[in-house]
């Protein structure tokens, strides 16, 4: 174990970015996954598990955000943005929008259209997250549907983004909150009823960078023996060492970051070794712009629809 401290170093320093021996990395994942370390050690092991899911596992997003959340509190303005492209074609994000958020807009259409007169929508002012984090403010109006009249939709909800634990945009945003703004606009038909028009739909999306849900983790899979080559000839020696030390051989397969540790740096101020200071704290993500949906080339469902009288 000794020349193979010596020998390490190097190994480590490439795949994690720090310059210590495999004993001390793996005395510190060990007290990491026990909860026995101090608030700058813990920073200093969620930087070299980002560093390493970064640089040996190619998670750019999700390294760059929780990066971002270590010293967000430092900052004038925290907000992370995050290219729209990257979730627009989620096939989550599709769904959501094809199901729940197409249903509701047919469905604010139809009962604008079968509400007695002056009945306002909404019945109480609205507030949603606008495409830069500005408030978008809807208050109480009667439609002008019925008389054939144009109007904005709203639909608010929130979306997973992937099923997969171990992908780079699951630990970077797992879920997003979805907002589209549709107009519709109405024709009334000399036969009686209407035909309404999606005639555009614009969405957008956010979320907050936090670690308040229970639950909640991240885990970066370590798999030191098959990514490191330089050490798994050891694996007999490194294991014999763990075992004789009380360590079980998990820490060098997993680094799972929960909600609990990281709620217990969030707000401070934290000092650390290097005579810097790093500050997390949670953070708005938005996205760099909004994009147009069609709902009957992603969906398959008509934009043009013929009511009945009700």
């Amino acid at each position: 174990m000794d020349k193979l401290n010596s020998q390490s170093v190097a190994v480590i320093n490439d795949a994690f970015g720090r310059s210590i021996s495999l004993t001390d990395l793996i005395t510190l994942l060990y007290r990491f996954q026990t909860n026995q370390l101090s608030d700058s050690e813990l920073v200093q092991v969620i930087q070299m598990g980002s560093y390493f899911a970064r640089n040996k596992l190619s998670w750019a997003l999700a390294s760059a955000n929780l990066d971002h959340w270590l010293n967000a509190g430092s900052l004038p303005a925290p907000t992370q943005i995050m290219d729209h492209k990257l979730i627009m074609n989620l096939e989550h994000v599709v769904d959501t929008l094809c199901g729940e958020h197409y249903d509701a807009i047919v469905a604010g259409i139809n009962s604008r259209l079968s509400a007695p007169a002056g009945t306002k929508f909404p019945a109480s002012a609205a507030t949603f997250t606008g495409p830069s984090g500005k408030p978008v403010v809807v208050n109480p109006a009667e439609s002008p549907l019925r008389a054939g009249g144009e109007e904005a939709i709203y639909k608010e909800s929130g979306t997973p983004t992937s099923d997969s634990h171990l992908s780079d945009m699951y630990n970077a945003v797992g879920g997003v909150f979805l907002v589209s703004r549709a107009n519709v606009k109405s024709e009334v038909l000399d036969t009686g009823g209407w035909q309404v028009t999606i005639v555009d739909w614009e969405v957008w999306f956010w979320d907050t960078y936090d670690w308040n849900t229970g639950g909640q983790s991240v885990s970066i899979p370590l798999d030191l023996f098959n990514r490191l080559p330089a050490i798994a000839t050891y694996q007999s020696t490194i294991e014999g060492a763990l075992k004789a030390s009380g360590i079980p051989p998990s820490v060098l397969q997993e680094l799972k970051v929960n909600d609990a540790q990281m709620r217990q740096i969030e707000g401070k101020k934290i000092a650390m070794p290097d005579g810097s200071t790093m500050q997390p704290k949670a953070y708005p993500i938005y996205g760099d712009s909004s994009w147009r949906f069609d709902a009957s080339s992603a969906c398959g469902k008509p934009t043009v629809l013929t009511i009945a009288s009700p």
